[in-house]
């Protein structure tokens, strides 16, 4: 990208998007009511320890009866059907890398059982096969961090050719009673007596990312530009009594992500994180803002989506990513420059540093 005769380094450009969340059927959807101060709670049919409704972020249009992994795959589904849509016929023959992001639950098996996280890659493998592409399917069961882990290294992948396109996607759900009663047991379920809690959500998102030459051979137009990653580990968590004010992962991350633009001596006004209103992510979000004051410009636009979705869990990322290229594309952006910052409840904190396609 360029501005002012400076050229910032491109990792990768988004030439496609799609999401499914609380409050819209896409990620087009999503950006435009996210913009307009729309919020997607409501009280669902799942109760609390004292058998209270819980307040949730649910996908309205999905069987109330549906729970967990199958939840999750109706969300990706839509979300990744969505984002294939402006290839058309493109795909046929093509080398597609996905990156698939999924909360830690997923990943584990249980006894002779496969892990729920096989069966959601299998789906997203045929769905592509089905399309003529190659596809190659990496999933990573971390959370909120998911996605990110392995981007930085999937985007060296499309500058090498290893691959043509790059699915960088996540889905997440908490629609399940198992994982409210256990919010609940740990004291981090948001109620009347707990205001600090996570407020559940679910939602799914999925980015095609290219490099420049390939989108413009593709007739691909960009809609965004990847500029920066970095990844960091805090000790920080929900289940320990390390200090948050450290935040010694999540900066790290942000300085690594936002060294391709200090040395061009840009800034970014626009700040996208998945906090939710948990202590100890606000007290780390607190020490960030701080400390990276010098990448930081106006208007210093925050947006949490965290309090509009409910929990983002593994999507976060993509979702930033869809959500920030709508915003560009539809020209509602408050900065030609994002910071998305996200992080899982097991450590690992990624950054990502995004920009106008122009």
């Amino acid at each position: 990208m360029e501005r002012g005769g400076q050229q910032v380094n491109t990792l990768a450009v988004v030439v496609s998007a799609g999401a499914r969340t609380s409050i819209g059927l896409t990620a087009r959807h999503t950006a435009f009511l996210l913009r307009a101060g729309v919020a997607g709670f409501h009280e669902a049919p799942l109760v609390d320890l004292d058998d209270e409704p819980v307040t949730f972020g649910s996908v309205p249009t999905i069987d109330p009866m549906l729970v967990g992994a199958d939840r999750v795959g109706l969300l990706a589904a839509a979300a990744l059907d969505e984002a294939l849509e402006p290839f058309e016929e493109k795909l046929a023959g093509l080398r597609v890398h996905v990156i698939l992001g999924l909360d830690e639950p997923l990943g584990r098996k249980m006894g002779a059982t496969p892990a729920p996280a096989d069966g959601l890659a299998a789906d997203v493998h045929r769905r592509l096969t089905e399309r003529g592409a190659q596809v190659t399917v990496e999933t990573i069961a971390r959370g909120e961090a998911s996605a990110g882990l392995r981007l930085g290294a999937a985007c060296e992948g499309l500058g090498r050719r290893d691959a043509d396109v790059l699915l960088l996607g996540g889905a997440h759900s908490d629609y399940d009673p198992e994982v409210v009663q256990r919010l609940a047991e740990l004291g981090r379920l948001f109620g009347a007596g707990n205001v600090h809690g996570v407020l559940p959500g679910e939602s799914a998102a999925f980015v095609a990312l290219s490099t420049p030459g390939f989108a413009s051979k593709h007739d691909l137009p960009p809609r965004a530009r990847l500029h920066g990653v970095g990844v960091g580990f805090e000790k920080a968590g929900p289940d320990n009594d390390e200090s948050a004010f450290e935040a010694l992962g999540l900066t790290f991350a942000v300085r690594t992500a936002a060294s391709v633009l200090e040395a061009e001596k840009l800034k970014v006004g626009w700040l996208l994180t998945d906090m939710t209103p948990e202590v100890h992510r606000v007290h780390e979000w607190q020490a960030v803002l701080v400390r990276s004051n010098r990448y930081l410009c106006a208007p210093q636009w925050v947006e949490a989506h965290a309090s509009k979705l409910g929990r983002l869990g593994a999507a976060a990322l993509p979702l930033h990513a869809a959500l920030i290229a709508n915003a560009f594309r539809h020209g509602f952006a408050p900065h030609e420059r994002a910071l998305s910052m996200v992080g899982s409840d097991s450590g690992e904190r990624v950054a990502t540093v995004w920009g106008a396609p122009g």
